[in-house]
């Protein structure tokens, strides 16, 4: 695969990490009943994450292709794996609110925001800032 879709993933990868792990930024999108963009749900944010990424099977291929360093694989993997396993009270998915209100949900949150400081550090500038929020 080429630098230009490397890149591109790269960059909706940061985004994506940045949106799952900015509970602010959560609290204030998903639940806005005034908004109607889909995008700003626990659905899409997931699905942006695990589907449009292609993480659905985990890191090796992107670890392989060396789009993704060991070292930053090394600090996402146990937030990826509990995101990955995360169900929502209830089974819900579509309950925004549920899904923020629940402990197990914010504790996610948090570890993925421990680790996403540690890739931000790995990170050069030009790509850094996706991440900071």
């Amino acid at each position: 695969m080429d630098v230009e879709q490397r890149n591109l993933w790269r960059a909706r990868w940061l985004d994506s990490i940045a949106e799952l792990t900015n509970l602010d930024l959560q609290l204030n999108m998903w639940l806005d009943e005034s908004n109607t963009n889909p995008h700003w749900g626990y659905v899409e944010f997931m699905c942006c994450y695990f589907d449009d990424l292609i993480l659905t099977k985990g890191y090796q291929r992107f670890l392989e292709d060396t789009w993704v360093s060991v070292a930053e694989y090394d600090c996402l993997k146990d937030w990826h794996e509990l995101l990955d396993n995360y169900a929502p009270p209830s089974n819900d998915n579509y309950d925004n609110r549920a899904i923020l209100n629940d402990a197990e949900w914010r504790r996610i949150v948090a570890l993925g925001l421990a680790a996403k400081e540690q890739l931000i550090n790995l990170l050069p500038p030009t790509e850094a800032y996706r991440l900071r929020n």
